[in-house]
């Protein structure tokens, strides 16, 4: 079974959670993760990023919005509605890749949402 889970940085300034997605509704404009405590915290809508099911050479997980290093370039893991999956964009040149690689060649250095 695949784990689907989200990160988001806290609107409170303290940080990522990492858990379920709930999404803003009628009448309420604010965008909550759950945490695995049960607890909810509001987060930056565009900072959301979905787990990719994969980890890097180190054991990290990887999400949307990571930067991450293959071959000595640096890419950014999004996710394409064409390809209907993971990508690495290229930051240069914006060219993207098929996310079909093997993960273990990966090495997370960041994420577009934090310096």
């Amino acid at each position: 079974m695949r784990t689907i889970k989200f990160r988001g940085l806290r609107v409170d300034g303290k940080g990522w959670v990492v858990g379920s997605l709930l999404c803003p509704h009628a009448g309420n404009e604010s965008t909550y993760i759950i945490g695995c405590n049960g607890s909810d915290f509001e987060v930056k809508p565009e900072s959301i990023g979905q787990f990719t099911g994969l980890t890097d050479k180190n054991g990290v997980e990887v999400f949307e919005g990571d930067r991450v290093e293959i071959s000595m370039l640096e890419m950014v893991v999004g996710y394409s509605e064409t390809y209907a999956g993971f990508t690495l964009n290229r930051i240069e040149t914006g060219q993207i890749f098929v996310y079909n690689i093997n993960a273990k060649v990966i090495a997370v250095r960041g994420n577009i949402h934090t310096p």
